[in-house]
């Protein structure tokens, strides 16, 4: 008999895992893949430890076969820490990071189990519990829990200016804010001298508060009162913005602080939560501005006169400057005119400065019309005695004379005062009066003169006394043998005493004068007139 022995089979296995920590693990085979049948020791796989776990398997007696030891690998990631960061004032802006090894990479991260990221940073979570998860790349999948807080951050500034005003002008006391920060509304109370300022209205509301949100304003004797809530959300606003202005009006001068009510100003976000709040005080400084009465300007005729008076009615101390037409300036109260013209009219300004630079400022209109310029008559006075036509002109609205006549032109012969005024389409008068008088002319003559330079009696002519002069004249002067030594048509010019450049003789000379006058004059003399003359020497 041959007895053989043959070398011991070595049972084989399939291979079981990387495992997951925790997880449930398959059985052991009692089984190999080659027939071997047996028992293992351990006889379960445990999955609550990480790392290498070996197995024995014995085979069952009579299989010539050998004892196996069979390993299997519990690995999975292992969360290591998580760093929260918490959300600020009640918004959904918390922040973790995931910190976790082992697994077989790549591995996954998520907070809700649901959305995986290869990230390990989340954004944007709510304040509260949450759970931290970490997949590998086998399916294996780590938990841990954690707590988003939440962190009150950011004060919001408010604060109010100090601004300085005149009575006379609106006074606007603008309100700005400072890391004004995803805001959802706020009430703030500020609190004023109601003696000093008078509460108008609420302006200049920051455009993107305005479309985002609505404003209402409660005001109770000293208190103003200002609430704003966004529709949706919260509001940011960039650096530097105001978030409204109080428009008040002067009710005094004197100074106001602007304050606070503390207690009463909340400013929330979005989730409730209260934002700290840092409030600054203003103040309103309030100058007394001029107070004037002007009586000025209207619709005036050339010619007439008008005054601008001012009156200073507290009697501050002012600064006057009237500016007007073609650069026209005075630094006077008042301003006269007289008489008008039809250059004055215009737009004139008075500005009024007091010590504080508080100014009023005056715009009249000063409308000057033309007035008729008419003469009826080239001289003051006519002769008596013959017609006259006397012409107002033409296109007047109406024409009254001395005796109640509305004709363009009137008729005159005897003495008197002839006057007629007109008035134009502007309403403006003009008058234009002529005398009639009686006209004499009465002429005399020197008997003698003495032609020695010495500027008395030098020159031999008439001497015309009355209303008129010749309409024609002629004087001639004769020596004693008759001949004409001298002749003029010009009454005024005379004889002083030189015939063809020399000195005339001492003695008598004859003189011829001849003049006309229209027949309506009256004359002392006839012409011709004749006579002597003696030249002295």
């Amino acid at each position: 008999m041959t007895i053989v022995i043959d070398d011991e089979i070595t049972p084989e296995f399939a291979q079981i895992g990387p495992l997951c920590l925790n997880s449930t693990p398959p059985a052991l085979p009692t089984t190999s893949l080659n027939g071997i049948t047996g028992s293992w020791t351990p006889a379960l796989i445990n999955t609550s430890v990480l790392g290498t776990s070996d197995y024995v398997f014995t085979p069952d007696a009579g299989q010539c076969s050998e004892v196996v030891i069979f390993t299997v690998i519990i690995d999975s990631p292992v969360i290591i820490d998580i760093e929260p960061i918490p959300a600020t004032n009640g918004l959904d802006n918390g922040m973790v990071t995931i910190i976790a090894s082992g697994g077989v990479d790549p591995l996954e991260y998520s907070v809700n189990g649901v959305d995986w990221q290869p990230a390990n940073e989340f954004t944007g979570l709510a304040i509260g519990d949450h759970t931290a998860y970490v997949r590998d790349a086998n399916g294996c999948v780590a938990q841990q829990d954690f707590n988003i807080g939440n962190a009150v951050v950011g004060e919001v500034v408010v604060s109010a200016d100090t601004v300085e005003y005149c009575m006379n002008v609106p006074i606007v006391l603008p309100v700005d804010a400072e890391n004004f920060i995803e805001v959802a509304s706020f009430t703030i109370e500020l609190t004023y001298d109601p003696s000093i300022l008078t509460y108008q209205n609420l302006i200049d509301l920051n455009p993107l508060l305005s479309s985002a949100g609505t404003f209402s304003v409660a005001q109770n004797v000293n208190v103003l009162i200002v609430r704003y809530s966004a529709i949706t959300g919260s509001v940011t606003l960039p650096a530097g913005q105001g978030l409204f202005g109080v428009q008040f009006a002067g009710a005094s001068p004197g100074n106001s602080d602007i304050l606070w009510n503390f207690d009463e100003c909340v400013i929330l976000s979005s989730s409730g939560y209260e934002i700290p709040r840092s409030l600054v005080p203003g103040r309103v400084e309030l100058f007394a501005a001029p107070d004037l009465s002007l009586s000025a300007g209207g619709e005036f005729c050339a010619g007439d006169s008008t005054i601008f008076s001012v009156v200073n009615n507290d009697n501050q101390a002012l600064n006057y400057l009237w500016t007007g037409p073609g650069g026209f300036s005075s630094s006077q109260s008042d301003l006269t005119f007289n008489p008008l013209q039809t250059s004055d009219l215009g737009i004139y300004t008075l500005t009024a400065t007091n010590a504080d630079g508080c100014f009023i400022r005056e715009v009249i209109n000063l409308s000057v019309n033309p007035s008729p310029e008419i003469s009826i008559s080239d001289a003051d006075s006519l002769c008596a005695g013959t017609l006259h036509f006397l012409d107002a002109g033409p296109g007047y609205e109406n024409y009254l004379w001395q005796d109640g006549s509305v004709l363009q032109t009137y008729q005159a012969t005897d003495a008197g005062e002839y006057r007629v005024e007109v008035v134009n389409s502007y309403g403006c008068t003009g008058r234009s009066t002529v005398w009639l008088i009686p006209c004499t002319l009465e002429l005399t003559m020197p008997n003698a003169f003495t032609p020695d330079g010495n500027g008395i009696n030098d020159i031999f002519r008439p001497v015309l006394l009355g209303d008129i002069v010749p309409s024609r004249f002629l004087m001639q002067i004769y020596n004693r043998w008759g001949e004409m030594v001298y002749e003029t048509n010009d009454y005024s010019a005379g004889w002083d005493g030189f015939v063809k450049g020399s000195l005339a003789p001492s003695g008598m000379y004859a003189y011829i004068i001849s003049f006309e006058v229209p027949g309506y004059i009256n004359v002392t003399v006839k012409s011709p007139v004749r006579g002597s003359v003696t030249l002295l020497r």
